[in-house]
């Protein structure tokens, strides 16, 4: 099975949260789109934020077990009792574009990541307005640092190149 955007709120819909420790059933997951890693990791914040805690069968592709291990998904979601663990708040990535930045309300926390994305636009050479897409992510960083309830959060950053024409669409 392959989670992307548009399979993985199904997968969250089946998760019975009646029980003590529901289950989330990753077993299956071959391949994850970094918008299913996002949804899944959010859904299961938000549920210890309130005391519910989950089982999580891992996948059994190396694959899939790879990606998630490289995204931090085990530690970044707070699979702990302790949501302040401060651990989870200085992950680093280890890919380029596709990383998902965990965001802490702190005063230069969104002129760290615009900087963050400038750096990579520029080093990617990703043929955009780097100016006004560092902007943008700076003033979206900025809003939340201003106006969340929670002091943590996580976004996603995402880069589709344009795929190169092949010889049947000349």
């Amino acid at each position: 099975m392959d989670l992307n955007y548009r399979n993985v709120q199904n997968l969250c819909a089946r998760v019975d949260c009646a029980v003590e420790r529901p289950t989330i059933d990753l077993s299956e997951a071959a391949w994850f789109e970094p918008y299913a890693v996002m949804y899944i990791g959010m859904f299961l914040r938000h549920h210890n934020r309130l005391g519910k805690f989950f089982v999580v069968n891992h996948p059994t592709s190396t694959a899939a077990k790879d990606y998630l291990d490289r995204q931090n998904f085990w530690r970044r979601f707070n699979f702990t009792s302790d949501p302040d663990d401060e651990s989870i708040l200085r992950l680093h990535p280890e890919t380029s574009f596709n990383d998902i930045v965990d965001l802490q309300s702190t005063e230069y926390q969104a002129e760290q990541v615009g900087d963050q994305m400038r750096l990579l636009l520029s080093r990617n050479r990703v043929a955009v307005a780097i100016d006004e897409v560092t902007i943008a992510v700076t003033e979206l960083v900025q809003n939340f640092v201003e106006h969340a309830d929670e002091g943590l959060a996580a976004m996603m950053t995402q880069y589709y190149p344009e795929p190169v024409p092949s010889a049947v669409d000349s």
